[in-house]
């Protein structure tokens, strides 16, 4: 009849146009008949409510809770987008690379973030057999990871083995490990590195330090005329994303560590040259010259003095 409705309340037409046909009656024969446009799903707006940050904070992970949903909208489900800039499109969130639809009052643990970094995230209503999935809600939340805490401390290495402290004219090495295990590696290397000496109660900077091959030390050359007691100390700031809680409850953006005090080098003494093992090479001797050869030991540099007589106080110095 005309101005007849119907209501469509069943998913299976979506998809489908709907005929409607008009067949003729008494003195009129025939029919007439007219299709719709294809029956789509219905529009959905967005959720009105975002999510609750519930402070359960890492520096990879957050938790939020879900909107409790009215009793209209209980079946509705949820998805969940996040995006680093508050007006940016939000990317869907999806552990493991797979879809998850989220319901009404649900807390979910989300992953795999970035530290030190703030994140917006957003609420849409995802697809079903009704309607389409929703736009991203125009209100969101920011919640930022917290730093990664640094796990690394400093340790010297001295050129002498044979003590634990630094020695005139050798090298000092500052090298990254993790606390209490030279040798190791810390959870970052990204810093800079900067160091001091303090002689007879005055800090200063030192300037020429030089970078280790490995990527996380450096060292210092000692000069063989430092004054003994000399102390060093060699701090490491490291990238803004991590920080380290001291034992005291202080947050820091560095480490440093100071080493023992610099020991005087003392050169070894020899013992006097046995001056039976000079022998003369008489095949080289000229009217001017004496050549002699020393059986002595291997390496080591000898000096030679001449004399007429058997005093070698007054021995003059042979010029080599």
């Amino acid at each position: 009849y005309d101005g007849d409705s119907i209501l469509l309340q069943d998913t299976d037409y979506i998809g489908h146009r709907l005929e409607v046909v008009l067949a003729g009656t008494g003195n009129y024969g025939g029919e007439i008949s007219a299709q719709s446009e294809i029956i789509q799903l219905a529009e959905q707006s967005f959720p009105p409510q975002p999510l609750t940050d519930l402070n359960v904070i890492t520096d990879s992970t957050v938790r939020v809770q879900l909107p409790t949903l009215s009793t209209s909208l209980q079946g509705e489900r949820f998805n969940i987008g996040y995006s680093k800039l508050e007006d940016g499109v939000p990317e869907e969130y999806r552990p493991d690379n797979k879809k998850v639809q989220y319901t009404s009052g649900q807390e979910v643990l989300i992953e795999g973030l970035q530290r030190n970094t703030t994140y917006y995230f957003f609420l849409r209503f995802d697809a079903n057999k009704k309607h389409e999935k929703s736009d991203w809600a125009s209100k969101g939340i920011s919640i930022k990871t917290l730093q990664t805490q640094f796990d690394g401390a400093i340790h010297f290495e001295y050129g002498n083995n044979a003590i634990d402290a630094p020695t005139q004219g050798e090298r000092l090495v500052a090298r990254l490990g993790l606390v209490d295990q030279p040798g190791t590696k810390p959870n970052t290397t990204d810093g800079t590195w900067s160091w001091y000496k303090s002689a007879n109660g005055t800090e200063t900077e030192i300037k020429e330090f030089y970078p280790g091959g490995d990527g996380y030390s450096t060292y210092y050359e000692i000069p063989k005329n430092e004054e003994p007691g000399t102390t060093y100390r060699a701090v490491f700031k490291f990238h803004e994303d991590y920080t380290k809680t001291l034992n005291t409850g202080v947050e820091t953006d560095k480490v440093e560590k100071t080493s023992e005090p610099l020991q005087e080098y003392i050169q070894e003494k020899m013992d006097q040259a046995d001056g039976n093992q000079l022998k003369e090479v008489s095949e080289q001797i000229t009217d001017s010259t004496i050549t002699f050869q020393m059986d002595g030991l291997e390496g080591l540099v000898y000096g030679f003095r001449y004399s007429k007589g058997t005093d070698v106080k007054t021995a003059q110095s042979a010029g080599l």
